[in-house]
């Protein structure tokens, strides 16, 4: 609905959180997710900084999403959007997947919905859903990552603490605590969130040891306001 009742040069504006793309670009490459993991790949994105040449395979892979839309209109990929999407729901519900294909196909498209329409939302100055199915299951993906990405760093395990809601992510004791609105939680961990912000959260230790954990991304240069 969002998208539907933008104009045409709304569909031009750069997307301050994915500054190399248009709002059309990013919209590119969500029907190119959703294509790509009907297909059974989809490459890692949980800890690229960790990862250089896995980073490198995927911004080449998204890159080679806008690319193939360069010249396709707005309307028509919001068309085959629906049809992908339509056709994975079944896919990200089923007992197991089908054989040669990688789980990422599972986690990938949803928390990359969740995150770009906030992002869409944000250049295009209409803030909302933060409370959407959408968002909460993109956020619970993206503890999820942060789990794994604390365990590869063998780092103590984090509690996340949003009002009466609390995670503990990573292995044994948590060690730290986190606490702030769980939108803000989401954000954070999926790199829209400055270190400046990320900083002025409410941590009970030093969080020093867990700043370039937190998110798979690097922090925006300035900071963010939604």
């Amino acid at each position: 609905m969002l998208l539907m009742t933008c104009d045409e040069d709304a569909f031009e504006r750069i997307v301050p959180l994915n500054p190399a793309w248009r709002v059309r670009d990013v919209i590119a490459h969500e029907v190119g997710v959703s294509e790509e993991a009907l297909a059974g790949y989809i490459p890692g994105a949980e800890d690229p900084k960790r990862r250089p040449d896995e980073a490198r395979l995927r911004d080449e892979w998204t890159e080679a999403q806008v690319v193939r839309r360069h010249d396709v209109s707005v309307q028509m990929m919001l068309e085959e959007w629906e049809v992908f999407a339509t056709s994975l729901t079944p896919l990200l519900n089923a007992p197991a997947l089908p054989a040669g294909f990688v789980p990422h196909v599972r986690t990938a498209p949803p928390l990359d919905v969740g995150c770009h329409l906030h992002d869409l939302r944000h250049a295009l100055g209409q803030p909302g859903d933060r409370d959407a199915p959408t968002t909460r299951v993109a956020f619970a993906i993206a503890r999820g990552w942060l789990k794994l990405r604390l365990g590869a760093a063998q780092l103590p395990a984090l509690r996340l603490r949003a009002h009466d809601r609390e995670w503990v992510m990573g292995h044994g004791p948590a060690e730290a605590t986190l606490e702030a609105d769980e939108f803000e939680l989401f954000r954070a961990l999926t790199g829209r969130r400055s270190r400046h912000q990320v900083l002025a959260m409410e941590w009970d230790v030093d969080p020093e040891i867990y700043l370039e954990t937190l998110s798979p991304y690097p922090f925006p240069d300035n900071d963010v306001a939604e």
